[in-house]
């Protein structure tokens, strides 16, 4: 049986039905490469696209993710987080808020709503570069959360098939 990509995740099955969100996929043809950020297409993604991605994605923790979805992730959240301190400040200042509480509360809130998927993304990219899933325990120690969100981003993938799945990176080329 032809391999097929799902049209919902992306993910390559072997199968009539997805093994990671079980779509079915009877007739799905492979991703196009036209650069579309639409869910579950991941050929030649922008980074805001690997960005959607990863929250349409959010609680899928099989399979791997490549440097550059990890990258736009991790971009447009800083991006993103360091927006809303902002404005929150900028809203509290106006409102007599000195302390820019607002801000804070804004920034927490989207910490929160995005720690899943940054969870996932981390478990992901590490099946990617063939490393422990242990490993995240550092990304909650703050000195060493650095050392692995780098380590992580430069790391080169396994080339071709883990036991995680299929290479990401040959997949979309």
């Amino acid at each position: 049986m032809e391999n097929k990509y799902c049209p919902n995740c992306g993910a390559l099955s072997n199968g009539a039905k997805c093994e990671h969100c079980g779509t079915l996929i009877s007739g799905a043809k492979a991703p196009s490469s036209s650069g579309n950020a639409q869910a579950g297409q991941s050929g030649n993604l922008s980074l805001w696209g690997y960005y959607v991605k990863c929250l349409k994605n959010y609680a899928n923790f099989k399979g791997r993710a490549r440097r550059k979805e990890y990258l736009g992730f991790y971009l447009f959240s800083c991006i993103i987080a360091l927006a809303l301190i902002v404005c929150g400040g900028a809203i509290g200042g106006i409102t007599g808020d000195e302390k820019g509480t607002l801000g804070i509360v804004l920034f927490y809130l989207y910490c929160l709503a995005v720690f899943v998927p940054m969870l996932a993304l981390m478990v992901r990219r590490l099946h990617d570069t063939g490393d422990n899933v242990l490993l995240i325990i550092g990304y909650f120690i703050p000195p060493i959360s650095i050392a692995v969100g780098l380590y992580c981003l430069f790391k080169k993938g396994v080339t071709g098939s883990n036991k995680h799945g299929d290479d990401p990176l040959a997949k979309e080329n």
